[in-house]
Order: C-alpha cells, then sequence, then structure tokens
C-alpha cells in the first residue's frame, strides 16, 4: 500500500529542477528540427535536379520589343544529351563537327526524330533555326521535314563534286510558314573513309518562320536515304527554337 502511495504522490508532484524540465524541452525540440532539415535537404536536392533537367539548354534573350521578350530553346549537343528527342542518339567523335544529333539513316522519308517544344500563345510567331548535316554519300537522296506531323519540305542532296546544281526543295508548307535553306558548305568531316576524293559531307543553315504558331510546335525528320549508316547518314546541330513577336530580331 505504501508503495502506491509513493508511487502516485510521484505522478502528480509538478515541483522539480527547472534544468531537468529545459533540457528535456530543448532535446526533443533539436530533435524535431534535425528530423525536420533532413526532410526539406532531401526534397530540395530532388528539385534542383528536377530543375536542372527541364531547364537544361534553355535561354532567355535580353531583347526585347514593345509587348514581348524573347524566348529561347537552344542545344548544340555538345553534352552529349538531347533532351526531349524521340530517338536521343547523339555523336561526338569528329572534331569537325563537335556534337551533334545523330547521325540517322533512312527512314523511307517518314518522320522518325522529333520533338515538341511549348512556346508563349501571346507570341505571334516561331522561329526555328539549325544546321543541316549530310554526310557521306548522298546521291539526291531527299532529307523530309516535318511540323506538327505534316510534311513541310524536302531537300535533296549530292555530296559529288560537279552535282550541286541538280539538288532540289520540295516545298510543302502551309501558308503560314516560310522555309529558307541557306548557303551550303562542303567539308570532308572524317566518319568514312571512302577513298573517294570527289566526295564531300555538306551543312546548310535551316531557317523557319511560322506565324500564329500557338502554344507549341513539333518539328520532325525523316530521310529517304537506302543505304547503311557507314555509308550515308545526316545529322542535326545548333538547334534554336525561339516565340517572338519580331521575327526579324530574331
Amino acid at each position: 500500500m505504501r508503495s502506491w502511495t509513493v508511487c502516485k504522490s510521484f505522478c502528480v508532484e509538478d515541483s522539480g529542477a527547472v534544468t531537468v524540465d529545459w533540457t528535456l524541452l530543448t532535446a526533443a525540440v533539436v530533435g524535431l528540427g534535425m528530423a525536420g532539415s533532413a526532410a526539406v535537404i532531401m526534397g530540395a536536392d530532388d528539385i534542383s535536379h528536377d530543375i536542372s533537367n527541364q531547364t537544361s539548354g534553355q535561354a532567355v534573350s535580353t531583347e526585347f520589343n514593345s509587348t514581348y521578350q524573347n524566348v529561347s530553346f537552344f542545344d548544340d549537343f555538345e553534352d552529349g544529351q538531347a533532351l526531349g528527342w524521340s530517338v536521343a542518339q547523339t555523336d561526338n567523335t569528329e572534331a569537325s563537327l563537335g556534337g551533334i544529333l545523330g547521325r540517322f539513316g533512312g527512314t523511307g522519308g517518314a518522320q522518325m526524330v522529333h520533338k515538341t517544344w511549348a512556346l508563349d500563345p501571346n507570341a505571334s510567331f516561331a522561329v526555328v533555326e539549325f544546321d543541316l548535316h549530310a554526310i557521306d554519300t548522298w546521291d539526291l537522296e531527299a532529307m523530309s521535314i516535318f511540323l506538327n506531323d505534316a510534311l513541310a519540305s524536302q531537300r535533296t542532296f549530292s555530296t559529288h563534286d560537279g552535282d550541286f546544281e541538280r539538288q532540289q526543295v520540295i516545298d510543302s508548307s502551309p501558308s503560314n510558314v516560310a522555309i529558307t535553306y541557306g548557303a551550303h558548305s562542303s567539308a570532308e568531316n572524317g566518319y568514312s573513309v571512302r577513298g573517294d576524293v570527289k566526295s564531300h559531307d555538306e551543312t546548310v543553315a535551316v531557317r523557319i518562320e511560322v506565324s500564329d504558331p500557338g502554344s507549341s510546335l513539333k518539328l520532325g525528320f525523316g530521310s529517304t536515304l537506302d543505304q547503311s549508316i557507314g555509308d550515308e547518314s545526316w545529322a542535326i546541330d545548333n538547334m534554336r527554337v525561339t516565340s517572338t513577336n519580331d521575327p526579324e530580331s530574331v
């Protein structure tokens, strides 16, 4: 009976060393703080990686017009990545070209490699710019460009000396799309040693302007090549997509 009285008295006793009370309370608060900090640190690390992956290759221009700031996506594929592309294949084995999206071969002319970009719906234009590489022995096969899954243009290549005048552009783009192929350059970029000094790789700068593009744009590629990649192939480089109200400023 006496033990029960002592135990009851101990349970209801509210006096004691203040330092003991504060020690216990402080330890509990510190423990909760450490647990909370660990959760925040791990969460912040995950978010930082997500942000890095999402914004890789993104760039914001400092040029303004009266109503809109140009917002661009740019990728030169030098980091060996091809985020968002349907076929994320890159190559940087040849110093003369550096990082490229590719190499790719024939697709029967159908779209195979593509990507969709989110655009600002308030922008009046989307401007797409990239370098198109025709590598090794093209014999008037065609490179196909698709916009929003529709064939917009084909460009034939012959990488043999004296054949430039036989190359053609077949435009099938809608009225709100303007596609321009810039001057071509020829070089031997070294992917294949063919022993044929009269055949050279070609690079063409391509610019596409789309008026009233909406909130997204899908760009795709294919080719009519009919031999192995070791004999003939294509690649994309220096891809830039810009939403703007003033395409002349891009």
